[in-house]
């Protein structure tokens, strides 16, 4: 199943996002790093399975590097998305999990 390999990659090249920001204001975000083609496949996924809008955005221009960054952003797609990642899961960093749980999940 394709949110069991995505939760993988994120675990290893990802990030969760739940921080203040200077405006008081909560910011959450999900970061997934890899290679144009792979974050345009997964954003692909995630679009069609949870109607959420993803970004894509280019980590180094300067270098020409080939490392993106696919971007879920918003509380409540940010929430839908790991929520959809974590369903039944049996395997995962629980250092993310943690993330998951204390930034996103007992967030109202």
């Amino acid at each position: 199943m394709h949110r069991h390999f995505i939760r993988g990659v994120m675990d290893g090249d990802g990030c969760i996002h739940g921080t203040s920001c200077k405006s008081g204001r909560e910011c959450r975000a999900v970061d997934i790093c890899g290679t144009y083609d792979f974050c345009c496949g997964t954003k692909k996924i995630i679009e069609k399975f949870l109607d959420i809008n993803c970004m894509i955005i280019c980590t180094n221009k300067r270098q020409n590097s080939d490392t993106y960054k696919l971007v879920v952003s918003g509380k409540n797609q940010c929430l839908k998305f790991l929520n959809w990642l974590y369903d039944d899961a049996e395997l995962f960093l629980y250092r993310k999990y943690e993330i998951y749980l204390s930034k996103y999940r007992n967030v109202t």
